[in-house]
């Protein structure tokens, strides 16, 4: 087991050991692009709504490096007939692009380095992999090779794909630097054809939506506001809600109050994930959002301005909604908003919820308008 390349499954299997809801039929929905022209995806969701533990889950079952059949046996996907077909059947190549920025700012390093130190670490452990590597500098002809000589393809997941555009305010081809290796790998059409079973993308911001030129071609959009068939797995729904409800002394109309609201297509209102379950480990109704410095920036800016925000800022505490023309083109640096594209990039956020019926945003629940109040008093 490796560090980036084959990491097994030890965080999924420390995820199991807590109160777990099952989520693993994400997996069926992956498992249908494998190997299709559709097999990049990118399912942005705010933070707090269990990315990483659905990044964690789906290395634990392609890993072929171990055997997960005892972590999934009892969850959904093993009900699925394709179970066994990709149940650690590939290599798995994680990235974890906040420990990357961590570890540049740990060490006083440029996050515009970050691209060279992800390609370096990814050759490192190709060689120790493949020895016939040992001279191959070339990221792209090292995993083609890679693949050809074990005779498995890769299924590449990488978690907070977006973090540079969040952390690189003030270096300017940090952002540039970043995406110029993701578009050199799977912007590759031969490449992925070639390599990638899978790739994975998860963050906050859609790949259309986080860079100018724009970003990544190829891949298909899931989001808060355009979930597909990925609606079920973008927070808790009602249902597991109330299950967890039943095994707790909490009361169910306090949590929807508290961490519910958000509206998503095709299954109504979901929960704030992380909130609801810090709320029953705790016993304790109270504010477990975590803020982001890109909402802190954002509503600071929109509170001192008056002529154009402020009014619906206000609007909006007092629990009104507001008519959105949804934004496609949002670089999260922007120095400038137009109001569609501030409420849009704070409904990606979780900061609103978009009701696409109505065309309207709003303050999902009482958590968020406390954070909002909390932020806006700061001006």
């Amino acid at each position: 087991m490796g560090v980036y390349i084959n990491p097994g499954s030890s965080g999924f299997n420390e995820t199991l050991r807590s109160e777990y809801v099952d989520k693993s039929g994400l997996i069926c929905q992956v498992n249908k692009v494998i190997g299709t022209s559709q097999n990049r995806i990118c399912i942005s969701r705010p933070r707090r709504f269990g990315k990483t533990t659905a990044a964690q889950m789906l290395c634990a079952y392609y890993d072929d490096s171990c055997d997960s059949h005892e972590l999934f046996n009892h969850l959904e996907i093993s009900r699925n007939s394709d179970y066994e077909k990709h149940l650690n059947h590939y290599h798995v190549v994680y990235l974890d692009i906040t420990g990357f920025i961590s570890e540049a700012k740990v060490n006083e390093q440029k996050i515009a380095d970050i691209p060279l130190k992800i390609t370096n670490a990814l050759l490192k452990e190709l060689r120790v992999l493949c020895p016939s590597l040992s001279n191959q500098t070339g990221i792209l002809e090292a995993f083609t090779q890679f693949v050809r000589d074990s005779g498995k393809k890769c299924v590449f997941i990488v978690d907070e794909w977006d973090a540079v555009f969040r952390e690189a305010t003030k270096e300017s081809k940090a952002d540039e630097y970043y995406m110029d290796l993701l578009r050199k790998c799977f912007n590759n059409d031969f490449f992925v054809r070639e390599v990638a079973a899978a790739v994975y993308l998860t963050g906050i911001m859609p790949v259309g939506m986080a860079g100018s030129p724009p970003s990544l071609a190829g891949f298909v959009e899931y989001n808060m506001m355009n979930p597909g068939e990925y609606g079920g797995y973008m927070g808790f729904t009602e249902n597991e809600v109330a299950g967890l409800c039943s095994e707790c002394s909490m009361d169910p109309q306090a949590l929807e109050r508290w961490y519910g609201g958000y509206l998503v297509q095709g299954v109504g209102q979901v929960y704030n994930p992380y909130s609801i379950m810090q709320a029953i480990a705790n016993n304790e109704i109270d504010m477990y959002w975590t803020e982001t410095s890109s909402a802190d920036r954002l509503l600071r800016s929109i509170a001192l301005d008056y002529t154009k925000f402020s009014k619906i800022l206000s609007e909006l505490l007092d629990g009104k909604a507001i008519k959105v023309g949804i934004s496609e083109n949002i670089h999260e640096m922007a120095t400038s908003w137009s109001v569609d594209k501030a409420l849009t990039f704070l409904a990606h956020l979780g900061y609103l919820t978009y009701d696409a019926n109505e065309g309207t945003v709003r303050i999902p629940n009482e958590e968020i308008r406390l954070d909002i109040s909390r932020i806006v008093r700061k001006e």
